[in-house]
């Protein structure tokens, strides 16, 4: 993520880029509620001692955490924040169901209390994300319409109800050696095409 412009503005921009980043890189483990799961590096720019850019990278992205956690931790955060802030028309419009009905999102342990501790609720997520001019602010569209497509901030919802979707389908070897799914083809059809 590259910001430039020599400004307060800019000021806000770098230091909003932390939600939307720890959103998508921390995650609930056994020793901390908000733990991150990545590297970030912030390489700021200045002239005359001011500050007239930033570059901010990440690495080591511990990728795997979406499809299984150590037990007694949780996936990333913006993964419940999909659930626990959300309106239910959008949760709908998503085809979300409960974070309960999603196995990526299942844990092994009692610690199902983040949403209560959080320190970045999906609110400072979406409005790091306008500052950082990703297309769009989330809200409830007239007739419930997500179609559209360039909106950034929705397109990313839909991925994301897109992975936990995907996370649900089982696949097997029958007894000739042949793939067969152990889901509903049509629900799955219907689902990933509302939110693809």
């Amino acid at each position: 993520m590259y910001l430039c412009g020599g400004s307060s503005q800019l000021e806000q921009q770098i230091l909003q880029a932390t939600p939307l980043l720890e959103s998508f890189g921390n995650a609930q483990t056994v020793m901390n509620n908000n733990s991150s799961r990545f590297g970030k590096y912030i390489a700021l720019k200045f002239i005359n001692g001011k500050v007239i850019g930033a570059q901010i990278s990440d690495y080591l992205l511990e990728k795997s955490r979406v499809v299984i956690q150590s037990p007694g931790e949780r996936n990333f955060h913006i993964f419940y924040y999909l659930f626990d802030y959300l309106p239910l028309e959008t949760k709908q419009i998503l085809c979300l169901r409960t974070k309960h009905d999603y196995r990526y999102l299942l844990t092994n342990s009692s610690l199902d209390v983040q949403n209560a501790t959080a320190t970045n609720s999906l609110d400072e997520v979406i409005n790091a994300m306008g500052l950082l001019n990703f297309t769009d602010k989330v809200r409830i569209l007239k007739n419930n319409d997500l179609s559209n497509n360039g909106r950034e901030q929705h397109s990313m919802f839909r991925i994301l109800s897109g992975i936990l979707t995907i996370g649900n389908l089982e696949f097997s070897i029958d007894d000739e050696g042949f793939t067969q799914q152990n889901f509903d083809e049509e629900k799955a059809k219907k689902n990933l095409s509302i939110i693809a």
